[in-house]
């Protein structure tokens, strides 16, 4: 919908509402009346109570009341209890209505008891903690002397939900981020993709869907293989960090059904991320509880549970997939790089998300920058966004070792210059003349010094760095 049409639903949809609301208290009123003039016990009304009917006109698409009655199958008294506890919200003469039928001075809350004794379609069953009233939380029970005397109210999301304005359970939103599609993917990526709409074709609810489990060493390639296949499916992705699922059973299983609620109501799926410190029985335990489409994305298979689970692995992007992409996102500014993508590419893995994000980057800042600056630029930010992650796994060292502080045997030094020969060579070898396919060895750099003294070590591992313009990390195994 355009903004215009949007509006226009806007408004129908509220008319809707409100008509809806105006139609049950007037029938309500009726009933006041009736009590209000009925004779000694035993007495009947002097008229009988208006039949309660809803508008007769449509909306497209349909208003919010209407999708939501459809969406989690409520019964014509489910629907008049939320419309009840809609119109005290909504209605300022509601709430006055409901308090005088329950003879109270002051506007009050409509209760069980009350809504069982005026609709004639009620039916206990409704009220059970597994009917959609109370599973989906729509309605909020407060404090009272017994269930049925308790007061009753709409939930917050819900409500904005039937004025048709679209907002997240603020529960929700401090754990749950929306996730946007990255503007193009590998074609290997875009193929898992497909398959993940395909899985899901055959059910067009979303809570009917399968689970999807997606495992890669890159957590950002399953974010693009997610994003692009909710955006092919129609859906919105959100995202939630596994260690933020609750321990507690209780609040562990509330936070799925608020999900579940909001995934029925916004066609959203979401994204659960885990990671080497994810405490995998919470994971396990958040996934058998809930029944909404979610992806679960790990660098290694989880033992979750269910039939309707399909397992895809996400590979890495060749290299000729991240030199597509990095063309696509530098545009013109690609050629002025002079075959440093490939230069790029052989040392840097990067997502697509971070080769967009590295070459937006780049262009911003430097549009007066010269070609070679440029290259050496980008470079620069590919090591930062590769850093990021090493720096949670081993303690970097600042190189500051140049070839003139090293003192080694001519055949040492030999050496380490053949080792900085080679490795700036490695792109036209395993690329260029497609001995990648052959063999993924060689790929990184390991060097053992023999005969060389700690400091002598640390200084060429210097030299080595500076030299290819590459980060210099130590891990202690002692």
């Amino acid at each position: 919908m355009t903004a215009i049409h949007y509006n226009d639903w806007l408004e129908a949809n509220q008319q809707y509402l409100h008509e809806a609301i105006a139609g049950l208290r007037e029938y309500l009123g009726h009933h006041l009346q009736d009590n209000e003039i009925t004779g000694e016990e035993g007495d009947q009304p002097v008229h009988a109570v208006k039949e309660r009917r809803l508008p007769d006109h449509e909306i497209n698409p349909p208003a919010t009341l209407q999708t939501l009655c459809n969406t989690f199958s409520l019964s014509e008294f489910e629907r008049d209890l939320i419309l009840i506890c809609a119109g005290v919200e909504l209605d300022s003469g509601f709430a006055s209505l409901i308090a005088a039928l329950q003879s109270k001075p002051q506007p009050a809350s409509p209760t069980f008891g009350l809504i069982l004794s005026l609709l004639p379609s009620a039916h206990w069953s409704a009220l059970t903690p597994d009917a959609p009233l109370r599973r989906w939380r729509m309605i909020e029970l407060g404090i009272g002397n017994g269930f049925t005397t308790s007061p009753l109210s709409i939930d917050e999301r819900v409500l904005h939900y039937l004025t048709g304005v679209s907002q997240m359970d603020a529960r929700l939103s401090g754990l749950i981020r929306p996730l946007s599609m990255s503007p193009n993917i590998p074609g290997s990526h875009n193929v898992i993709a497909e398959r993940m709409v395909t899985a899901w074709a055959g059910d067009k609810r979303v809570t009917e869907r399968p689970v999807i489990q997606l495992c890669a060493r890159n957590m950002e390639d399953i974010r693009a293989v997610a994003a692009r296949a909710c955006y092919q499916a129609g859906v919105g992705l959100f995202a939630i960090d596994a260690r933020d699922i609750p321990a507690n059973a209780a609040e562990r299983d509330a936070l799925a059904r608020l999900w579940e609620r909001e995934s029925a109501l916004e066609s959203v799926i979401l994204l659960v991320e885990c990671d080497d410190t994810t405490k995998i029985a919470n994971v396990v335990s958040f996934a058998s509880n809930m029944s909404a489409a979610s992806i679960f994305s790990s660098r290694e298979p989880l033992p979750l549970p269910g039939q309707r689970l399909l397992r895809l692995d996400v590979p890495q992007a060749e290299p000729a997939e991240q030199i597509t992409l990095w063309h696509h996102a530098l545009g013109s500014s690609a050629k002025r790089l002079n075959g440093q993508i490939q230069r790029l590419v052989s040392q840097f893995n990067l997502g697509a998300d971070a080769i967009y994000a590295a070459s937006a980057q780049v262009m911003n800042d430097g549009a007066g920058l010269s070609d070679e600056d440029m290259g050496v630029r980008l470079w620069e930010t590919c090591r930062y966004s590769a850093r990021q992650r090493l720096d949670e796994l081993a303690q970097r060292i600042e190189p500051i070792a140049t070839w003139q502080d090293l003192v080694l045997p001519e055949a040492q030094l030999q050496a380490l210059h053949h080792i900085v020969v080679h490795v700036r060579q490695r792109s036209l070898v395993y690329d260029t003349w497609g001995f990648r396919s052959k063999s993924a060895r060689g790929l990184g750099i390991s060097v053992l010094f023999s005969g060389v003294s700690g400091t002598g070590k640390t200084m060429a591992s210097e030299v080595l760095a500076n030299e290819l313009n590459l980060d210099l990390y130590r891990i202690d195994l002692s």
